[in-house]
């Protein structure tokens, strides 16, 4: 049961880095006007990109 919950676990975190890293690259398509307009900047990326 333990190892169900943990294949569970990782299934799961593996699942978020993936979302994580196509919302990273998303952003990252993004120019500096666009980043401006929504009032963030290129250091910003990594956060917004975290929250979704």
């Amino acid at each position: 049961m333990i190892f169900v919950s943990l294949i569970a676990s990782l299934r799961s975190r593996y699942q978020n880095y993936r979302a994580y890293q196509k919302r990273l690259e998303a952003y990252q398509m993004l120019t500096n006007k666009d980043l401006a307009e929504i009032g963030f900047s290129r250091s910003d990326i990594p956060d917004l990109a975290r929250h979704g």
